[in-house]
């Protein structure tokens, strides 16, 4: 006997179907959080940047798709794919026909004038005259990414497993927070007056985080289009990875330019001479490409198996008999633990380079999460040196050895 749909019931099913969906909906939530940016947070409101709310809600939009089309079986496909679009246009007529400045919105026209006198750095001692608003948007910047980044922890460790929290909250955090940090370190931007930062980096703890929700929304939707397309499973890592990078540009394209006439990051005034893209240097998207697409390359490669399938590409109970078969040889491996490490002198003088390159060469979908994860980590210098190379190479190209990047590299 089916169990009634009463009041209760229907929120439960729908808190566990919004749950289920967690990363789509906090892209949802990008593009309706920029597009009402635009709108209260300049007098008079940015409406020619309205536009950019289409690239966070297509990708909701074509992962639903994804999702229904991997499986068929599934009653009333379509009309919950229209339901979604429909909520999505919804969201967007609400923003547009309720949205005013809000009374801390800052004037643009005055605040642009300021900016473009104000040198970046200042000299020592100098005091910067934000608009009043600012501190309003820096709390309202903290405190949201900070829910969503408990919320897709809890995901993560639901749905994905410890694995997978490990990898992107462990390695993938600590690669966003040096990637962060070094921007800041060598001058090419500067984050003001935020209120949590995480001693010896030089960058606020909020955009740190953020770092590793990104790169996880990333792997989540290049695996759901991976199961809609099976064509896709059959492609080499190093395909998926600039796959991975454009899903990241198109997740920070709304954002950036409402970011940087914010002032949330201030841009290095040198490069205000270079090309722009919707006010926003150039070097930010080339950065944000290099460094989404390098850690995609070595996500993938690090996690796919002997037969071709991703360890992380499905949910917690599918993982796969590969994962299972590591997880009891890790549990294993623990209760030796003390003859393990009596026999270690024994391995160093049995040629730990061959070990070590064996154990490379292993098939990567048995390896344990935390052994996984451990080389991720010791993988970092190498990850920093392959996306600065990519980005001065593109800069390289694109602008010239004149360009303000190379300027204020040479400055160091």
């Amino acid at each position: 006997m089916e169990r009634p749909v009463g009041p209760r019931n229907a929120w439960l099913r729908l808190g566990t179907s919004f749950f289920r969906h967690l990363p789509a909906w906090h892209l949802f939530y990008i593009g309706v959080y920029s597009h009402l940016t635009f709108l209260i947070s300049f007098n008079p409101p940015r409406r020619d940047w309205a536009w950019l709310y289409i690239a966070p809600e297509a990708l909701v939009l074509f992962y639903f798709y994804c999702y229904f089309k991997a499986q068929p079986r599934l009653p009333g496909r379509r009309r919950k794919l229209a339901g979604v679009f429909a909520l999505q246009v919804a969201a967007f007529l609400a923003v547009c026909l309720l949205a005013e400045p809000a009374p801390f919105a800052q004037d643009v026209a005055s605040w642009n004038a300021a900016l473009a006198r104000t040198t970046i750095p200042p000299p020592a001692g100098t005091t910067i005259a934000w608009f009043a608003g600012r501190d309003t948007f820096i709390w309202l910047y903290e405190i949201t990414s900070l829910f969503w980044n408990i919320l897709i922890i809890l995901y993560v460790l639901r749905e994905k497993g410890k694995g997978s929290l490990m990898l992107f909250y462990g390695a993938g955090l600590l690669f966003g927070m040096t990637l962060e940090s070094n921007g800041v370190m060598l001058k090419y931007f500067f984050e003001y007056g935020y209120h949590v930062y995480l001693p010896p980096f030089h960058a606020p703890l909020v955009t740190m985080f953020n770092w590793a929700a990104v790169f996880f929304v990333c792997a989540w939707l290049w695996h759901a289009i991976q199961a809609a397309f099976p064509a896709l499973r059959r492609m080499r890592w190093f395909w998926g990875a600039p796959a991975i990078a454009v899903l990241g540009l198109m997740i920070d394209l709304p954002i950036e330019p409402a970011a940087t006439q914010l002032t949330l990051w201030v841009w290095n005034s040198a490069l205000r001479s270079g090309p722009q893209i919707l006010g926003v240097p150039l070097l930010n998207y080339v950065s944000w490409f290099f460094a989404v697409g390098t850690f995609g390359a070595f996500y993938l490669y690090l996690t796919r198996d002997a037969r071709g399938e991703y360890v992380y590409a499905r949910g917690r109970p599918g993982i796969g008999e590969s994962s299972r078969r590591a997880g009891n040889e890790g549990a294993s491996a623990r209760r030796r633990a003390p003859a393990w490490i009596a026999a270690v002198p024994e391995k160093m003088r049995d040629r730990p380079l061959r070990r070590a390159v064996a154990f490379w060469g292993s098939d990567k979908g048995r390896w344990t999460p935390l052994a996984r994860n451990l080389v991720m980590i010791l993988l970092i210098p190498v990850m920093h040196l392959v996306a600065g190379l990519g980005i001065l190479a593109a800069t390289l190209i694109i602008e010239g050895w004149d360009s303000p990047v190379f300027s204020i590299l040479r400055q160091r």
